[in-house]
Order: C-alpha cells, then structure tokens, then sequence
C-alpha cells in the first residue's frame, strides 16, 4: 500500500506530541524525586519501590500482553469493532488476574498491608483499562485525550502524594494512596470510553482469537516485566528497604536513557518490520549500529553526571547506590539493541523462540542479582541486571533465522556496547574530579553529535527513495 505525504503527516504528529507529553511526564517524575527521597527517608522510600514492584509485576500477568503489538494486531483484525474487541479484552484481563490476585494475595500476606493488597489489586485492574484506552487512541491517532490523562496522572500522583505527606503522618503510603486514586480515576475513564455503548466483557470469539494470539508470547511478556523489576526485589531481600531506596534512585539515573529509546521505539521498531518484511536487512543493521553508538556515548554521558544528579535527587544516605549508576546505564542500549532481533523473529512468526530466550534471560537475573548482591552489595545487583540483558540481546540475535542474520551486526553491536561498559565501569574513578569530567562530557557531546546527523539519511526515507521503491516492481 502506497502512503501519501498526507497519511504520514497525522501519524508523526500524533506520535511528536506523545513524545512531547512523556517528555513532560519524566521532567515530573525528576522534579518531584528530591521531595519524596528526602521528606520519606531511605528506608520508606524503598518500601515505596517495592510497592511499585509489586505493582509491575502484577500488571505484566493481568494485562496479558494486551498492550504491546499483538493488540495492534487484534485492533486491525476487529477494524470498526475497536470497542468490542477491547471491552472483550478487558473482561479476559479480568479473567486471567482473578487467580493471579488470589496466588498473590496469599504470597503477599506477610510484606503488605491487606487494605495495601487490596489498592494494589485496584490500581492494576485499573491500569489494565487505561492500557486498552491509550491502544485505541493510539490505533485511532487520537493522542490528545491520551496525552492530557497521561498528564494528569503524571503530575495528579505526586502533587497529592506531597499534600498527603505534609497532612498526614502516613510515610510511603501517602505516595501509594496518591497513585491509586488517580490510576482507578484514569482507569473508570477509560472503562466509561470502552463500555458506555453496552460492549459485552464476554465474547467467546474474541476471548479464543486473543488467546492464540498471546499464549505463545505471553512468556516473553512476564520475562520481560521480571528483568525490570528482579534486581529491586533482590536488593531487598538481600540488604533490605533502605539499600533499596539507594537503589531505586540510582535506577531512575541509570534508566534516564530511557525516554529517548521510547521515543526512539516509537519509530524504529514499525520500521524494522517494514524493512525486515521487505528484504533490506543491511539498512536496518548500519541503523542499529548508528544507534548503538549514540546511546552509548549518551550513556557515558550520564555516568559522567552522575554524582551531581545524585546530589540534586537524593540527601546524602543515598549515596551507597551511585556506584550502581554505571552498570544501569548499559542496561538500556542492550534493552533497546535487543528489539531488532525480536521484531525480525515477530516479523517471521517465531513467537516461541522469543517467549524461551526472554525466559532464560530472565532466569539467569534471578540468579546472578542475589548472588552478586549478597557479595558486591547494590553494584553487584546492577551487574547482575546489565549480565541478564546482554544475555537478552545476544539469545535472541543468535537464534534469528538464517534467512535473517544479515537484520544485525551482532559482532559489532555486542564489541560497541561492551567496551562502552568497561569504559564506564572505571567512569567511578573519575567522580572526584569535576572539571576533568567536564571536558570529557564536551568531547563526548561533540562525538554524539556527529553520529546523530548519519541517522536521518538510514531511517527517514525522502520522497526520492520512496519513489524508486515505488516504481519497482
């Protein structure tokens, strides 16, 4: 099908200003950290993480995959029944979370509060809601009413979160309530959107055309929901909540990355299908080679911030956790680099080698981060993730198909991201010389500059190369 310069306008639009409003959102999230870590302590702020944990976890088994690409799929499927096909989605979410809940609950009984089990039960129920609202909006290009929820979650939680722990002598609980409210008030919205037309929870034809579609991935999913959250529920069992709120500030630093490869996802990952679909599998490789340097470089970048970073989010009892910024910073151009790999092997419809290498992945994180932990302290947890996901990246490139090996140069990708990591595993020695780091940052913005320029010529296409792949046949 052939896309006119008036079909590719909304979709860019719509996709800048959701970036724009994630953008928005992670300001928040920093701006609102130095309050929360200071005024709850370590400790409590590391109760507070392990709530969110939870939370993730619990969400990854109850929206069932619902909100990845597979819903995309299903939305293409049930084009015009959008509202039917989700509001069945959503009563199978519900489905599924039931025994999920009643699993949890029990194993929970001893770490949360009942009246905690219960908001958490909540606010992932809710979640699920929003989720299937953002992908109908998403499919529909309808991003406002999506980016101005998204913002009154963003900011809602912690402004309410603030007022509550000034009012009330509750601790990390004021930041909990906070965030169930306004995920249950975004999630009755979204119901209200999905179901106000009498859509039924149940359909049978639905309920089986989304389990075939999701079982085979639905390992990869849990997989990758676990990787993110191990090394937290490992620091704390291991050294307890206040090593864990170190960590989680030096997890937010780390993961700072994080917002330029979503918005880099955004774009990159529909056009390695495109491409893989297509045969032009040396294009995608020279992108995601480009790509990998830049998000490296950015990387030491911020590891080279990070003592100020740290000093500016977190009194000085967080400290213990800045020498597990290095290793968390890698974490995210292995994660992302790891996409290309399973976006051909979607592409090819190997759905369950995906799901097995997401699984040995996230197995091995469950056991180097105690490990490491319990040796190394919060620095080995890192490792320990950073280990997993450069297993992520290297199991799924490997078992790429034959007819595929040439979508990645995995030789030179895996050499870029692991000499960056032992250049930032020394960056440490250069914390206490602060002006010594900031010639090294210049020079390293210079070089991130000029690996950004190749990038527009790899992945946007001018309207010369979109019309000689027109014109052939």
């Amino acid at each position: 099908m052939q896309e006119n310069k008036t079909g590719l306008t909304r979709p860019a639009a719509a996709s800048l200003f959701y970036t724009l409003t994630a953008a928005i959102g992670k300001a928040a999230a920093f701006i609102f950290l130095p309050f929360f870590t200071a005024r709850l302590g370590a400790a409590a702020y590391g109760r507070y993480t392990l709530y969110l944990s939870y939370e993730g976890l619990l969400f990854a088994a109850a929206a069932f995959g619902l909100g990845g690409a597979a819903v995309y799929r299903a939305l293409q499927h049930y084009k015009g029944e959008e509202d039917r096909l989700l509001g069945a989605a959503y009563g199978l979410s519900l489905t599924v979370s039931l025994p999920i809940f009643c699993i949890a609950a029990f194993l929970l009984r001893k770490k949360l509060a009942p009246l905690l089990t219960v908001f958490l039960f909540l606010q992932v129920a809710a979640r699920v809601a929003f989720t299937l609202f953002g992908a109908k909006c998403r499919y529909r290009y309808r991003y406002r009413p999506l980016c101005l929820m998204n913002l009154i979650g963003e900011l809602g939680a912690p402004l309410l979160g603030m007022l509550l722990l000034l009012w009330l002598p509750i601790g990390e609980r004021a930041r909990i309530y906070a965030g169930v409210f306004f995920s249950v008030l975004l999630g009755l919205a979204s119901l209200f959107s999905i179901l106000h037309r009498g859509v039924r929870l149940y359909d049978k034809k639905i309920w089986r055309f989304l389990l075939s579609l999701q079982l085979p991935l639905l390992p990869h999913y849990l997989s990758v929901s676990l990787m993110a959250e191990a090394a937290r529920l490992s620091v704390e069992r291991v050294l307890g909540s206040e090593a864990l709120g170190a960590y989680a500030v030096a997890h937010s630093v780390g993961l700072a990355l994080s917002l330029v490869t979503a918005s880099l996802g955004g774009a990159f990952q529909p056009w390695i299908l495109r491409k893989a679909a297509a045969g032009e599998h040396r294009r995608v490789a020279a992108a995601a080679e480009k790509i990998t340097l830049l998000l490296c470089t950015l990387s030491l970048l911020v590891i080279l911030a990070s003592p100020e970073l740290f000093s500016l989010l977190a009194p000085m009892s967080y400290s213990i956790g800045l020498y597990a910024v290095p290793a968390l910073c890698f974490t995210v151009p292995l994660s992302f680099l790891a996409t290309v790999p399973i976006c051909a092997s979607l592409s090819a419809g190997r759905r369950g080698r995906i799901s097995l290498c997401s699984l040995a992945s996230a197995l091995l994180q469950l056991l180097l981060c105690p490990l490491l932990a319990s040796r190394f302290g919060l620095g080995g947890a890192a490792f320990g993730a950073l280990f997993s996901y450069l297993s992520f990246f290297l199991l799924h490139s490997v078992f790429l198909g034959k007819e595929q090996k040439g979508i990645l140069n995995v030789k030179n990708c895996f050499l870029i991201c692991i000499s960056f990591a032992l250049v930032g595993a020394m960056m440490p020695l250069l914390f206490p010389y602060f002006w010594l780091r900031i010639i090294l940052a210049v020079l390293y913005l210079i070089a991130t500059a000029a690996q950004v320029l190749p990038l527009r010529s790899l992945i946007l296409e001018s309207k010369k190369t979109t019309s000689s792949s027109q014109a052939t046949p």
